[in-house]
């Protein structure tokens, strides 16, 4: 009898002890998950900070020390483009000639000169201190279309935004994409490039389309290396 009474002691001991474990486990294991949850949290946390730093580092509009250097390289552009003649200058000799002659329809070439000075004459005109007129330009390409080059002389790094379009036109009405949007060498994804900067050019669109149509219909844009072929019917 005295060994079964201390089997069953022994055993109760066993049982108690296996209690106490799980009540120790069962309050152990809620702190290493919010210690665990804790850490991750603060991880995610310094990530988003030190990806929103290496951001605002790279377009270069203000300097960090060490993450500019890394982020950071000065934009160029594709190729140097001086300025020419006006657009508006070759569209106005196109049109008279077109009206003179009692044309149906009329086509006038482009070229990224032509664009490059009626930019620079523009951004003049608007007196914009953050832009440097005499350096931004526009360059034109069968594959980018439209690429404007807008230098930021006033920012930290001497940096500049890098906008690329291309136009087409439908049925007398010009439509115009975004394809890419840099600042310095921060790229901003196709999509946002999309979702921010397509309301904003469909709206400047809006009078542009409905001033070309008292005198032209824009049916179609050809592009070339340097230049674009625009191809209008006249309203006589």
């Amino acid at each position: 009898m005295s060994r079964i009474e201390k089997g069953k002691g022994l055993k109760e001991e066993l049982e108690q002890m296996r209690g106490e474990m799980k009540k120790e486990i069962a309050t152990t294991k809620p702190k290493k998950r919010f210690l665990s949850c804790s850490v991750l949290f603060f991880l995610m946390i310094f990530f988003l900070c030190g990806w929103g730093v290496w951001i605002v580092a790279s377009t270069g509009l203000v300097e960090i020390p060490l993450v500019s250097a890394l982020s950071y390289h000065k934009p160029e552009p594709d190729h140097l483009v001086m300025p020419g003649v006006p657009v508006e200058v070759i569209a106005a000799e196109k049109l008279q000639t077109a009206f003179a002659q009692q044309a149906a329809s009329t086509s006038f070439t482009v070229t990224e000169s032509s664009l490059t000075a009626s930019l620079r004459s523009l951004l003049e005109k608007e007196q914009h201190d953050t832009i440097d007129a005499g350096l931004a330009q526009v360059s034109i390409s069968e594959e980018s279309g439209f690429t404007f080059f807008f230098p930021l002389p006033n920012s930290a790094k001497h940096t500049a935004i890098i906008l690329s379009v291309k136009a087409t036109a439908n049925e007398g009405v010009i439509h115009v994409v975004p394809e890419r949007f840099a600042v310095g060498s921060f790229h901003l994804p196709h999509a946002l490039v999309a979702f921010f900067l397509q309301p904003f050019i469909e709206s400047q669109l809006v009078s542009l389309n409905e001033e070309l149509k008292t005198f032209v219909q824009v049916n179609g844009i050809e592009y070339k290396e340097g230049s674009v072929i625009i191809k209008a019917k006249v309203n006589l």
